[in-house]
């Protein structure tokens, strides 16, 4: 049986998903920034802002960096 706190947290957790594909997608930080490091070398950036978004043609994806 879940909690209310533990519901709570699920809830309020941000999911971090990868810019360069649409396979790969985590509540972990460290997972989303290992992802983009290993299986998208060349200076990729984990947290984009909408400028860089708009340089290389990307949809943002309404996250709070994307300034």
């Amino acid at each position: 049986m879940v909690s209310q706190e533990q519901q709570l947290n699920h809830n309020s957790s941000v999911l971090y998903s990868c810019y360069y594909c649409d396979n790969f997608e985590t509540d972990i930080e460290k997972d989303c920034e290992s992802h983009v490091i290993l299986r998208h070398p060349g200076g990729k950036l984990c947290y984009p802002s909408k400028a860089d978004l708009d340089l290389m043609g990307i949809q943002p994806k309404g996250k709070s960096w994307e300034i």
